[in-house]
């Protein structure tokens, strides 16, 4: 996926299909301890910590967080 689909979906996709994405991307994980493709000086276990496992469906997210 490139930028500027990003920024297109992230105009029309809703809170509650980005919370469907993550719980099918914490599915599909079998390995916590694996070095994220994000950032290299995490595990995925760490990154999905940082990015996602607070992720709250009723609260507004800017654009630019959706993209990320």
């Amino acid at each position: 996926m490139n930028r500027p689909l990003a920024r297109q979906i992230a105009d029309v996709i809703t809170n509650d299909q980005l919370k469907q994405m993550f719980d099918n991307a914490k599915k599909g994980i079998t390995n916590w301890n694996r070095v994220s493709s994000c950032n290299k000086g995490f595990t995925k276990g760490v990154a999905w910590n940082i990015l996602a496992k607070d992720f709250d469906v009723k609260k507004s997210y800017h654009r630019l967080a959706r993209v990320k």
